[in-house]
């Protein structure tokens, strides 16, 4: 048996390698986003303590899923690999059945092959993932630094169990087989792939479900699923009817490559089929998730430009004297008779239950040039903050239900209370953790000073910001531009998901690993049946035409496919997170990426193509006529 395993070793370096790689990259996916989704979950509980905040609970939700996602498609081709790698050797199997091997002794040498590899897997990817994991804590900012035992011994049954579950369903099919039939026709091609009846009712059902999931999915977040689960259910149909369409191109225009490339296509259709899917996966979450992230932080950064009206907020903090709202309007009217200004009062106060508000008293003048203010209820509250007896307040729909309205709200200043009632959500520009808006007379009166701090400049000469940024009444004075509360609102309005869009890409490296897989594992097949074509006549240009057109077929058909799922995807992820947007929506998708991607694809599946079946086409090709590992 030791014998046999270093045969194996010796005449399948290239298997073993991407075995290890796979099982390397599988353990520290599985592993560093184990942990990761456990971090995110304490992280929403702490942000629960602090905000009510509904989208960021969803927002956690979703960064949840396409943990388990990225877990879920990489364990996939972890399986995908095993399958492969175990299901090509047929003459190896063969060899050994008929010099006296029983099946129970095969999956045996299988068994304690794939072990084999983990032993140089297993280290490396327990190194590899507490390194990751801990340059990730520190981009992501997260308390903890390490893995962790529990996560690490997690990973490792769940990477374990896979590979057994795999070992099982692809030893079974292996060890069941007729050496002596095998032997008559050692490289038997697949039946041509056709449309059955299971196939259209899959297809029927996966229609169904895009048109459920376009016209239900405005409505409801997660129904917006829906297309792409149906995508994947359509995929059989609309490969077949790809290569239909090519054939019939090829038979009409004479184009002999093309026919024989789609012959190749739909013999192997059962091969290819997991690459492709596999692809498809890969491109829609990549394109997927960085056009989503990005199209969220456009969102977060048009949320400002379109409905904050100021240009300057200039906010005296620290002052030596008081000034009241007519002392500034008369500072400002003497340089600036035409300038649009709203006056309010800034503060920081603590409510019941020991956080931190920020609490802006405003007038009506701030719906003009401070903010865009609208009420869930469709309602105005100009009227009411410009009333100084109100003494309601304002709260972010994110933050209260339609319950609290009419509730006690209580905040202290200094050892000050002060205690307002909920009148109403207003529809939150961006998430800023807890804070409302009163009325700017009313607040005066609790506190008995009348006093102003915050100015909100919409349009007002140089020399007014001038004199307001250095007035030496003010000790301290914050300025901020709207542009820069743009710029980071868009830098910030996805924290903490680099990891993702680095995994992005981390997705596309491993489903071109899949092509790569893919190619070596069927170069023997590949040459013997060039080499069948070449005796008979064919012309070796057709036959390169026919193979690269294959591999063309197969890369094109993911990417397009992968790129129409990965809009929906954006879609979604978009809805789910965001449930009240109140600009027009901007979706930003990768196209040059992907495009950059799709290149690099093509350019590296040519090269591995080339690679595997050069030898094919060498003057000699007798000895390839003949089936040999």
């Amino acid at each position: 048996m030791n014998s046999l395993l270093k045969q194996l070793y010796k005449n399948n370096k290239s298997q073993m390698l991407v075995f290890i790689v796979v099982s390397v990259i599988n353990l520290v996916v599985v592993g560093v986003f184990s942990k990761i989704i456990g971090e995110i979950y304490q992280i929403k509980l702490e942000t629960e303590r602090i905000s009510r905040d509904e989208q960021l609970t969803m927002y956690f939700y979703l960064l949840i899923a396409i943990s388990v996602m990225i877990i879920l498609f990489s364990l996939w081709i972890l399986r995908i690999v095993i399958k492969t790698i175990f299901s090509t050797r047929k003459e190896f199997n063969i060899q050994l059945r008929l010099s006296g091997v029983t099946r129970k002794q095969l999956s045996y040498i299988y068994v304690k092959e794939s072990i084999y590899y983990q032993f140089y897997a297993v280290p490396i990817a327990l190194v590899l993932m507490e390194i990751i994991y801990t340059l990730l804590s520190d981009i992501l900012d997260i308390q903890s630094k390490w893995i962790g035992f529990a996560n690490i011994i997690g990973a490792l049954i769940l990477h374990i169990f896979i590979i057994t579950l795999c070992m099982l369903v692809t030893l079974k099919k292996i060890a069941s087989f007729d050496p002596l039939e095998e032997m008559r026709s050692p490289y038997k091609t697949d039946t041509i792939k056709k449309l059955e009846t299971k196939d259209w009712a899959v297809g029927i059902v996966g229609f169904v479900l895009i048109i459920c999931g376009l016209f239900m999915g405005k409505d409801n977040g997660m129904l917006a699923v829906l297309p792409i689960a149906g995508g994947f259910l359509l995929l059989d149909i609309i490969e077949i009817g790809i290569q239909h369409l090519l054939l019939k191109i090829g038979e009409l225009f004479g184009l002999k490559s093309l026919v024989l490339s789609q012959r190749i296509f739909m013999g192997y259709f059962k091969r290819t089929n997991p690459i492709i899917s596999t692809l498809v996966v890969g491109v829609m979450l990549s394109a997927g998730l960085i056009g989503m992230f990005t199209t969220m932080r456009n969102i977060a950064k048009d949320t400002v430009e379109e409905n904050m009206f100021f240009n300057h907020l200039i906010i005296h903090s620290s002052v030596i004297k008081q000034r009241s709202e007519e002392e500034y309007r008369d500072l400002v009217f003497k340089l600036d008779p035409d300038a649009q200004i709203a006056y309010g009062i800034n503060l920081e106060m603590v409510d019941s239950e020991g956080y931190e508000n920020t609490i802006y008293s405003i007038d009506s003048d701030y719906g003009k040039y401070g903010e865009k203010m609208v009420l869930t209820d469709g309602s105005d509250p100009s009227v009411s903050l410009n009333d100084p007896t109100f003494s309601g307040i304002y709260l972010p729909n994110y933050f209260i239900s339609d319950d609290d309205i009419g509730e006690k709200y209580v905040l202290q200043i200094n050892n000050h209370k002060v205690e307002f009632t909920i009148a109403g959500r207003f529809v939150a520009n961006g998430s800023r953790g807890r804070y409302g808006f009163v009325s700017k007379g009313y607040m005066q009166s609790q506190i008995d000073i009348d006093m102003i701090n915050a100015l909100y400049i919409h349009k007002a000469n140089d020399s007014v910001i001038e004199a307001l940024n250095n007035d030496s009444n003010v000790t301290g004075n914050y300025v901020v531009t709207k542009q820069e509360i743009a710029d980071n609102s868009y830098d910030n309005a996805i924290n903490g998901v680099e990891i993702f869009e680095i995994s992005a890409f981390l997705v596309i490296l491993v489903s071109f690993l899949m092509l790569v897989h893919f190619y070596i594992s069927v170069s023997n097949q590949n040459v013997f049946d060039i080499t069948r074509f070449r005796a008979m006549g064919a012309n070796v240009n057709t036959l390169k035409r026919a193979y690269l057109f294959q591999m063309m077929n197969v890369i094109t058909i993911a990417t397009v496919i992968g790129i129409l799922l990965a809009k929906t995807f954006i879609g979604m992820g978009v809805d789910m997170s965001l449930e009240f947007i109140t600009v027009p929506v901007r979706t930003t998708f990768p196209i040059t990426l992907m495009l950059f991607v799709y290149v690099l694809l093509l350019i590296g599946g040519s090269l591995i193509l080339h690679l595997t079946i050069k030898r094919a086409f060498t003057s000699d090709i007798r000895k390839y006529l003949t089936i040999s590992e």
